[in-house]
């Protein structure tokens, strides 16, 4: 298995900015490191092939009645279909990959559908040349690709907030957009991210634990309101470490000139509320 942990350097990024840009074909060393691949590459037509059948002595079974009378009577049992590529034409198809197995077969073309759509992205894996090999495969694969589109739609201008994407790895990205919701809170932890070189599983960690709530990252005014030993000390109650206790009001009394915390529960108190 080959290691997909490779970094690129700037020249590299500008590189494939480039190539992908410019929409070129590029080949490096008789590898193929970028192609154009047609619409119809990655879609299909699959028709459906009939089988007649045949009765107890092995003859055609031919229809008596209807606008098929005379025709042989296709076995359910024998049906199947093919998914042909819309760039072949489907006749030259059906005699090289059908007809040398099955000369009886015939083509029920009333039920040919085509399909360019919902399945195209999960092809494009199996479109690729061999060349490419398995790591090109694995970047490619029907996931990913979702992914990449999904990125595009959340973050059309390549940013997550402020932050270039370039400065995350791909699976930091994918784990900022399937687990938040918001730009505000995706800035966040890409900073902190960044900041603190957190591994992809750390990021997951912390997302799901509310470290931006823990470390008292909602908006408040203690600064502007409170004196700067005690706006530091109102913030520090709210970077709760253990996220199980909220603050529902805080007040500072100023004859005894300390703060009072009021937690509102909707059951009747006890000890364990009180922190006793």
């Amino acid at each position: 298995m080959v290691s997909k942990r490779k970094e690129l350097s700037a020249a590299h990024i500008d590189d494939i900015t480039r190539i992908f840009g410019n929409n070129e074909e590029v080949t490096r060393d008789g590898v193929p490191i970028s192609r154009s691949f047609k619409t119809e590459t990655f879609g299909y037509r699959t028709i459906t092939v009939e089988r007649p059948e045949r009765d107890a002595a092995g003859a055609i079974v031919l229809a008596t009645k209807g606008k098929t009378k005379g025709k042989p009577v296709p076995d359910s049992a024998l049906r199947a279909t093919e998914n042909v590529p819309l760039s072949e034409d489907v006749n030259t198809y059906f005699a090289r990959e059908v007809l040398p197995h099955a000369s009886d077969a015939w083509i029920d073309h009333e039920k040919t559908h085509d399909d360019c759509g919902t399945d195209a992205v999960s092809r494009i894996p199996v479109g690729l040349p061999a060349e490419y090999g398995a790591w090109l495969s694995s970047i490619m694969s029907s996931t990913n690709l979702k992914y990449m589109r999904f990125f595009a739609a959340e973050c059309p201008d390549g940013r997550i907030g402020q932050r270039t994407a370039d400065q995350l790895p791909w699976s930091h990205i994918v784990t900022h957009i399937t687990e938040l919701d918001t730009p505000a809170l995706r800035e966040w932890y890409a900073r902190e991210a960044v900041a603190q070189s957190w591994g992809r599983e750390t990021l997951t960690q912390q997302i799901r634990s509310q470290l931006h709530l823990r470390r008292g990252a909602s908006v408040n005014n203690f600064a502007q309101r409170l004196a700067a030993d005690q706006a530091n000390m109102a913030a520090q109650i709210l970077k709760d470490p253990y996220h199980e206790f909220f603050i529902d009001l805080l007040f500072y009394h100023t004859r005894l000139k300390c703060h009072v915390v009021v937690e509102l529960t909707p059951a009747r108190s006890s000890r364990s509320t009180r922190g006793g």
